[in-house]
């Protein structure tokens, strides 16, 4: 008996996977497709978008189809078939519980024929990220590989990715890496394309992960319904002793407040207000939004030359207000939460631009620290048009003593550009220093030949004089980017004050 039934859904699932084929009798494409949802008119089929796009003009049964639905990014297109009457195969959104697959799938028997045939294989562990170059979209997809024997082969793109665990469909056959190893989309994609999935598939019950569900809701809320009449039908037949009672207590409440007022001195009662105002307090503290320390991400995941889309909303379809660029970092990120879809986004402010990102493309990153320690150290800091400027120095060292100075430069916003930092150090023609950290791209030392004026009786209105400098600087240099210098510097002997002249830049790229 058993067998009987298995040999007959197993018949069921095999009428519901069809075969696509071109109108155009000189057109040879074909593929694959699978009923996932009908009415009484006929069929919705899903199926690879490159298969709707290789036939032109597709067919099923003989039958000119309606192109519901379809995406080149995602490779997924809803057709629907009229009068093609088959049982739409369950989809499951909840992984696979086991790594043993099936796919059903055409391919070619000879010049004239094809042949619809079952391919065994396993999952592997990992899931692979598809992202797109244009923005910041992505999708899932699953690598099969086939048991001994069985092969993918050209005309399997679209078949139904099956878990042989719950017999339900858990992705569709995209590409293939050749003919023991394939690609199927997660099924989850689906409603990306299908913006009518949430209220055909899954108020039918069709979505595997949410039968138990929709099975029972009308049960509940029937049994919900019939205890609130039974309640109210209560409440009224004792309307009459509630009042009794209430009457009661309000005696009984106020001769409580007289004796807190009178015996305790209105001890207890500053005690709850306390407690009431402790409990709003730590209320509010505990259910605040998760906060992220500004300034303090970077981009990952990004191409080099692409960039990151901000969105006016948590989600790829709102509109983009700003782009940060791949790599970039210092972004500050103020809030991160799921969308509807279940997704995490994290609200963003990126030089004027405020608005969302997917969580998927930003990383915390460590604070890039100068050596300074408040004790024995100072600084300070300068900013103009979008420049920011960091260096820091010891206030006093003994001669022969290192004098450590470090100097922090930030693009704020500017536009690409290329700059640096520069010291030059006036008293000194000779300067005995090593260089402790540097992250820009080039660093040199050269000599600046400079004039003096001064009001000396006893010297020439104007001298020259021989500056030692030392530039850091990089070519590339991305706006909220930074970049960090450090070096240490023998104090000399014969100075008591070592001035130190400091020059941050930032210049337009050249284009040449």
């Amino acid at each position: 008996m058993n067998n009987k039934l298995s040999s007959k859904k197993e018949l069921n699932m095999l009428d519901s996977i069809v075969h696509i084929e071109s109108s155009d009798k000189n057109n040879r494409s074909f593929g694959t497709g699978f009923a996932i949802d009908t009415d009484d008119y006929g069929a919705y089929i899903l199926t690879c978008q490159h298969v709707i796009e290789k036939v032109e003009t597709p067919r099923v049964e003989n039958q000119e189809v309606e192109i519901i639905s379809s995406s080149d990014f995602w490779d997924m297109a809803v057709i629907y078939v009229k009068d093609l009457h088959v049982q739409p195969l369950r989809l499951q959104i909840e992984p696979c519980k086991s790594n043993e697959v099936e796919a059903i799938g055409f391919s070619s028997f000879s010049n004239e024929l094809v042949q619809k045939k079952v391919i065994k294989g396993r999952l592997f562990e990992n899931t692979i990220q598809l992202h797109s170059k244009v923005d910041d979209s992505f999708y899932l997809v699953r690598r099969i590989k086939t048991e001994d024997d069985y092969s993918f082969d050209q005309g399997n793109s679209g078949s139904p990715l099956i878990c042989k665990k719950s017999g339900s469909v858990i992705g569709m056959i995209s590409n293939r890496d050749r003919s023991d190893i394939a690609y199927a989309i997660e099924i989850g994609s689906l409603k990306e394309i299908w913006k009518d999935l949430n209220t055909t598939l899954i108020n039918q019950g069709t979505l595997h992960s949410h039968q138990h569900f929709y099975a029972n809701i009308k049960t509940f809320t029937s049994k919900f319904k019939e205890r609130l009449d039974e309640r109210k039908k209560e409440i009224h037949t004792n309307t009459k002793a509630y009042v009794n009672n209430m009457q009661e207590l309000q005696q009984e409440l106020e001769k409580l407040k007289e004796n807190i007022e009178t015996k305790s001195k209105f001890k207890y009662f500053f005690l709850g207000i306390g407690t009431i105002v402790s409990l709003i307090i730590a209320y509010y503290i505990l259910t605040l939004p998760q906060e992220y320390e500004p300034e303090n991400y970077k981009v990952v995941h990004i191409p080099a030359g692409d960039v990151l889309n901000i969105r006016e909303g948590k989600g790829s379809v709102y509109p983009i207000l700003g782009v940060i660029p791949a790599e970039a970092n210092n972004v500050a990120v103020t809030l991160c939460e799921s969308n509807d879809a279940g997704k995490e986004w994290c609200k963003v402010t990126y030089g004027s631009v405020i608005g969302w990102v997917h969580s998927n493309y930003i990383e915390k990153e460590e604070r890039v620290y100068t050596d300074v320690n408040r004790e024995n150290k100072s600084a300070f800091s300068a900013t103009n048009d979008k420049l920011f400027l960091h260096f820091t120095y010891p206030p006093s060292v003994k001669p022969g003593e290192k004098i450590l100075i470090s100097a922090q430069l930030e693009n704020r916003g500017n536009p690409e550009t290329q700059g640096g930092v520069t010291l030059s150090f006036p008293q000194r023609p000779i300067l005995n220093y090593t260089i402790d950290y540097n992250d820009f791209d080039h660093f040199k030392h050269y000599k600046i030949f400079d004039t003096i004026y001064n009001n000396h009786p006893n010297q020439d209105k104007k001298m020259h004089a021989i500056h030692p400098s030392l530039e850091a600087f990089s070519e590339q240099w991305a706006s909220r980017n930074k970049h960090v210098f450090a070096l240490s510097i023998i104090a000399p002997k014969d100075l008591n004050v070592l001035r130190i002249r400091v020059r941050g830049y930032l210049t337009l790229k050249r284009l040449v």
